[in-house]
């Protein structure tokens, strides 16, 4: 049997303290589902309750009689964390046939804000005719590249602040004018760059210098995200925090901004300010997306070596 008329969505998929957390909705448009469970490589299926909670908004969206009671909330003790990515959720239909899912995180990933506005600059780039396109921190430091995405017929440049695989140019993003002449970059983007920036505004200037008027930056960093590549690790930004960097006087104007993969924080000591912390909203991921409207004349001559004299991590 075909899974067309099974739909289903992953609302939360997260592993704290040695158990994981589901919640989310499943539902096949012609047949009930009488049961549902877990697997993990090399085991047996086990049986998981929880399945059956109202759900009406998702019947209302579907139109379907099945999807009045789809939701399902439920916990898998689990000792290793490594191996939650490899759990397979099991749907047992009332006519005996079974459905498996697998990879819980797409869906949630492909409709995610943050990573669809990843995806709206990456098909910009597709609607270039020529240019180069900056990839600042490029380098594959766990084997991930992403000189593949930039289209053939651009040139990719990746540059970091250290050598390695994937770095055409080592420099300091504090210092892109030093590196590349005006006007000479049609577009730049950086991924889990910004939070390491210790001076993001002067980064947001240098980008201006080298930038042609009407190419695009995109940078994708943190709302939220844990203490990390320490001591180099000085900021998180809301999507609000944009509007400071990218405007009419830095030379920019943003096109979009996005907050993504939501998060809870939560405080490791209970109190009247974080009483309820865990129910307000956090993201992992922020990012904007802006195009250079015209040359800026600010500009910050402060050294970064001045002010830090550690090396980056390795």
């Amino acid at each position: 049997m075909t899974t067309n008329s099974f739909e289903w969505f992953i609302d939360e998929f997260c592993y704290f303290r040695g158990g994981i957390y589901l919640r989310g909705w499943a539902f096949h448009s012609q047949f009930s589902i009488w049961e549902f469970g877990y697997q993990l490589p090399d085991q047996s299926y086990q049986r998981l309750e929880g399945y059956g909670r109202e759900s009406g908004d998702v019947a209302a969206h579907y139109g379907v009689n099945h999807a009045q009671h789809c939701r399902f909330l439920a916990s898998i003790p689990l000792n290793y964390q490594d191996f939650a990515l490899q759990i397979r959720l099991v749907f047992v239909l009332e006519n005996q046939t079974t459905v498996v899912i697998e990879n819980l995180t797409e869906k949630a990933v492909q409709a995610d804000a943050y990573h669809a506005l990843l995806r709206k600059f990456f098909i910009h780039l597709q609607q270039l005719e020529q240019g180069t396109v900056l990839e600042l921190g490029s380098r594959a430091r766990s084997g991930l590249s992403r000189r593949e995405i930039v289209p053939s017929h651009l040139k990719y440049v990746g540059m970091d602040i250290l050598s390695g695989e994937n770095v055409d140019v080592v420099g300091d993003a504090h210092h892109l004018s030093r590196l590349f002449p005006a006007r000479h970059v049609d577009a730049i983007f950086c991924i889990s760059v910004f939070e390491h920036l210790l001076m993001p505004w002067k980064v947001v200037l240098e980008m201006n210098q080298v930038l042609q008027v009407g190419g695009w930056v995109m940078i994708a960093t943190h709302q939220t995200w844990a203490i990390h590549d320490a001591p180099w690790d000085f900021w998180r930004f809301s999507d609000q925090a944009w509007r400071g960097l990218f405007n009419e006087f830095t030379g920019f104007e943003i096109i979009d901004t996005a907050l993504g993969l939501p998060a809870s924080v939560v405080a490791h000591h209970l109190s009247v300010p974080t009483l309820y912390l865990e129910s307000q909203p956090a993201y992992l991921g922020s990012a904007v997306l802006c195009r250079k409207t015209h040359e800026t004349s600010l500009s910050w001559t402060v050294d970064v070596q001045k002010l830090s004299r550690d090396i980056y991590p390795a």
